[in-house]
Parts: structure tokens; C-alpha cells; sequence
């Protein structure tokens, strides 16, 4: 099979190439060859090139930054996450290519009235009060794909390793090594989505092109703060008791403040059956990490 990887730079899709570079034959441009919010250059690319397969890693993920973006649909946020995912879905729909679309957990509210977590069958959000400009712009994005294509939500993102930016539990670690870590949220449900874990999902996907929805992230939930604690305690094999803070509160303190899931997470049981996968609890792919991360020092 040979692949188009959009995004292969990134934090998840550079690991997907590392991963399955002696199982696929790669094409990985850089934007400065395809930009995916120009439907002709996306159209040339397709062109001059053979391939069968699409995988849309691109996305505008600072969520800060994408924030002071909020309804400007002109700016990178928007056209990267919609514009780009309509325009990829359109040509790969043309040309009879198979597309798999990365999104996330941030398409849904997680507000006391609609807790997750949530199914892959669950209806995305479509009032901007209830998320973020991030999350409001990539269930915007899902919408164009086709039901041809797939769609695969991950939640929280990590890995041992990855010079270009920092993850969910490297932060938490690095921080902590300088003493600069925060307090941790106790009350805010998430299911972190180990980025191995996430390269095995896609690769299954890819090799049946089966076309849906489909959700990667721990088997179980936690909260930022029982996973740094956990995280902390395994590395430094003594137990720790990080300073707690909380999520609700933190919103509630002020309300510009950017919105993020509180009851969140993604259940993952249909995606399991459907690729006949079995995902590991958040201590289990923590631990694996953990092993990765001494390795490496």
C-alpha cells in the first residue's frame, strides 16, 4: 500500500511513519508542496502522484491560539481544519482514494447536561458557547467528511519522544523535574490516547479502508490528576501527591477563560469490536511509556 501522509511532521503522524516505515511506502510532503487549504494544489498534488491511501494528521491544534481566531474564518484555524479536511475529502471522494481524517475528543461539549464518554455514534457539537473555536472548527471539519472515508478521534495525545512539541505527559513530567508543574484538575474526565496505541489503530484502518467512525484512547477514564500522579510515582518509584486543582473552578473564575471538556473522554467499545482491537487502561499504556522514556535517558 502506498500512502499519502499529511502531517507527517507532526507529533502523532511522525510516529505513524516511524512506526510502519518497513510495512508502507510513504509519500510525506511538506505544505510547502501541498497546502490543504488550496484546492488546487491539493488537485496538482493528486495528479502528478500515485498513491492509494490518505491520512489527514494536518490540523490546527493550539488551542490557545485558535481561540483568538474565534468566527475569523479567513485565519489558519478554519481553513486548516475545515477548509483542508472539505478539500481533501472532495478530491480523495473524485479520485477514488481512500481518506482517513484524525480528529478529536474536542468536537464534544463535556457539560454536566451531556456528559461522555462518548460514543463514536454520538452527535458532535454544533453550538460555539458549549466548546472551544479548536473544537467547534474540527466537528466542522467532520462534517465534510464522506461516509465513504473515516474519521478516527483521539483524546490527549502522548508519546516518549518528539523533539518538535511538547505532549500531554512529557509536560507533566518535565514541569515536575523543575518544579514549575500546576496543580492538576481532579474533576475533569479524560481519556488519554497513547500515540503507539494510535499508530496500530490507524494502520488496521487503513489496511481494510474501512470507512466510519472510530475512536483510540485509553480503555478507561482518569483525570489529569490521577495520571500525573500515577505517571510521577511510576517513574520516580515512590509515590507522589501532586497539588490539585480544579477544572470547574478554573472556568468558573473566568469566563474567558478557553472552554474545554470537563465530563469528557471517548469511548472506544465499538472501535474495539469493529477492528477486533483490544485498548489498554491509561495505567497500562502509562507504564509502557515509562519503560520508553528510561530507555531513552
Amino acid at each position: 500500500m502506498k500512502i499519502l501522509v499529511l502531517g507527517a511532521n507532526g507529533l502523532v503522524g511522525s510516529r505513524f511513519v516511524e512506526l510502519n516505515k518497513e510495512k508502507y511506502d510513504f509519500l510525506t510532503p511538506q505544505i510547502t508542496e501541498v497546502d490543504i487549504t488550496r484546492f488546487d494544489e491539493v488537485t496538482g498534488y493528486f495528479k502528478e502522484n500515485r498513491f492509494d491511501t490518505v491520512v489527514n494528521f494536518s490540523a490546527y491544534t493550539d488551542v490557545a491560539a485558535a481561540e483568538l481566531q474565534t468566527d475569523k474564518k479567513e485565519e489558519p484555524c478554519w481553513k486548516t481544519n475545515v477548509e483542508g479536511a472539505e478539500n481533501l475529502d472532495r478530491i480523495c471522494t473524485e479520485t477514488s482514494r481512500f481518506l482517513l481524517h484524525i480528529s478529536t475528543d474536542a468536537v464534544f461539549s463535556g457539560t454536566a447536561d451531556n456528559k461522555g464518554p462518548y460514543k463514536e455514534s454520538d452527535r458532535i457539537e454544533t453550538n460555539l458557547q458549549n466548546v472551544s473555536w479548536y473544537g467547534f472548527s474540527k466537528a466542522r471539519g467532520e462534517e465534510h467528511i464522506s461516509s465513504s472515508n473515516a474519521i478516527l478521534r483521539i483524546s490527549y495525545p502522548y508519546r516518549s519522544y518528539f523533539e518538535g512539541k511538547m505532549d500531554f505527559a512529557r509536560t507533566i513530567y518535565e514541569l515536575y523535574k523543575t518544579n514549575r508543574l500546576y496543580p492538576l484538575f481532579n474533576d475533569q474526565i479524560i481519556t488519554p490516547s497513547f500515540i503507539d496505541e494510535v499508530s496500530d489503530t490507524v494502520s488496521k484502518i487503513l489496511s481494510a479502508k474501512l470507512p466510519g467512525i472510530f475512536h483510540c484512547a485509553s480503555s478507561n477514564t482518569t483525570t489529569p490528576l490521577q495520571f500525573g500522579n500515577y505517571l510521577i510515582e511510576k517513574i520516580t518509584e515512590s509515590p507522589r501527591n501532586l497539588k490539585e486543582g480544579s477544572l470547574v473552578e478554573f472556568l468558573l473564575a473566568d469566563t474567558t477563560r478557553t472552554k474545554r471538556p470537563i465530563w469528557g473522554g471517548l469511548d472506544t467499545t465499538r472501535t474495539q469490536d469493529a477492528l477486533g482491537l483490544r485498548f489498554n487502561t491509561w495505567q497500562e499504556s502509562l507504564s509502557t511509556w515509562v519503560r520508553q522514556v528510561r530507555t531513552l535517558s
